[in-house]
């Protein structure tokens, strides 16, 4: 039964524990930083993006996927927990050969670094987000924040143990103590997970009717990863460091700002696929009752991020005095990325989730060409530009697809994943 009350808790729990993330973050930052001094830091990042692009297809889904069928028949627990497991350990060891593969041919770090980073993010890490996705599928987001935290604070005890080892190639200690947290936060999670919802059932009966809608998952994240990253990237190399600084400042301001939506969302997800089994309008259904709440905040955050931008310069210092123009082009974001989330959550809960990574990586596509364009000569305003067109083209095809399903016989019953 839908309760305002557990989603506002949940919600809550959410909110919260991205808080607390990000402060442990920043500190963990800072350190590893200052420890690894520029060249170290450089090799490790490289190493950590280049993981990065491969990342949404470690699990190939199968978290999304444990999702949706448990919040349909919570008795599939066992089956679809134990094939998470499975389907996100056998593509981490695939996509870890990869990642050595591409960093022998375009990466000047030592390969054992790409190594422990892609064991720590594409198994771990990934295990870790599995686990956490189990107790949303449930509701409880409580648990969820706190694998989120502790992902965070293992990070940062490693960073501290590494302030405290003297000596040695501290780049390579790094690499070996963020391994080590990774993995176990990842047991923790897991067992956590088995001892509270059930043992894992080593079951892959009927995983290749599910293989394709796992793709669709994964490379939906993928093509949010372009669009939502791909923009700093291309700054750098089109523009300049300075002007990437500028843009990057404003942008993890408003990324801040949407926080309060994005843990709506997550409290929510379990629930959209409920509501899916009656097709789209189910799920706009649960959208219109959610979303006036969502637009109100959002509304708000621009109007405020748009008028605290000032502080900026105060906050990071004089050099960042032109982050108040970046902030302020971006202040309408999060009221443009809650519309495109609702409608996006919408078409995923009702099982048209393949539509939803068409029209993501179309937007993707579109991000990228217009930043080739735009950045050379408009510098991170450019940028912005295409960030704002970005937002209304996914919210104008999202809501066409939606239009059409409903006008379709299709809006009634939920929809084929692989259409």
């Amino acid at each position: 039964m839908f309760s305002f009350g557990a989603l506002a808790r949940n919600t809550l729990w959410m909110i919260l524990g991205q808080g607390v993330r990000l402060l442990v973050q920043f500190a963990y930052f800072v350190l590893i930083a200052r420890l690894l001094h520029r060249e170290g830091y450089g090799a490790f990042s490289g190493a950590v993006a280049l993981v990065a692009v491969l990342s949404p297809f470690a699990g190939w889904g199968s978290g999304n996927l444990l999702v949706k069928n448990v919040a349909r028949d919570p008795a599939s627990f066992p089956r679809y927990w134990g094939r998470a497991l499975m389907v996100t350990t056998l593509s981490a060891g695939l996509l870890t050969l990869l990642a050595l593969a591409l960093a022998w041919l375009i990466l000047p770090v030592p390969l054992m670094l790409v190594l422990w980073v892609a064991i720590s993010d594409l198994l771990f890490t990934r295990l870790l987000d599995t686990a956490a996705l189990a107790f949303q599928a449930v509701h409880k987001l409580l648990k969820t924040a706190l694998l989120s935290v502790l992902f965070s604070l293992v990070k940062l005890a490693g960073a501290m143990l590494l302030l405290w080892l003297d000596g040695g190639d501290r780049l390579m200690t790094w690499s070996l103590l963020y391994l080590a947290g990774s993995a176990l936060a990842a047991v923790i999670g897991c067992a956590w997970v088995s001892l509270e919802l059930g043992l894992p059932r080593w079951d892959m009966a009927g995983w290749r009717r599910e293989f394709g809608e796992g793709f669709y998952f994964a490379s939906s994240f993928s093509a949010q990863r372009i669009y939502m990253d791909s923009d700093k990237a291309l700054l750098t190399r089109l523009g300049s460091l300075e002007a990437a600084g500028i843009y990057t400042a404003g942008a993890r301001i408003v990324e801040v700002a949407f926080i309060p939506v994005y843990s709506l969302l997550a409290a929510a997800y379990a629930r959209f696929f409920t509501s899916g089994q009656q097709g789209v309008r189910g799920t706009l259904a649960l959208s219109r009752r959610l979303l006036p709440y969502a637009l109100a905040y959002s509304a708000c955050a621009g109007i405020g991020l748009y008028l605290a931008a000032p502080l900026l310069p105060w906050l990071l210092g004089d050099e960042f005095a032109e982050s108040v123009g970046a902030v302020r082009w971006l202040a309408a974001v999060p009221l443009l990325m809650t519309l495109h989330r609702f409608a996006a959550d919408s078409l995923t809960g009702a099982g048209w989730q393949a539509r939803r990574t068409h029209i993501e990586f179309a937007a993707a596509a579109l991000n990228v060409a217009l930043n080739l364009a735009l950045v050379p000569y408009w510098s991170w305003r450019g940028t912005a530009w295409v960030t704002l067109a970005t937002e209304v083209l996914l919210i104008v095809a999202l809501g066409l697809a939606l239009r059409g399903i409903v006008r379709s016989a299709h809006g009634d019953r939920a929809g084929d994943a692989r259409a």
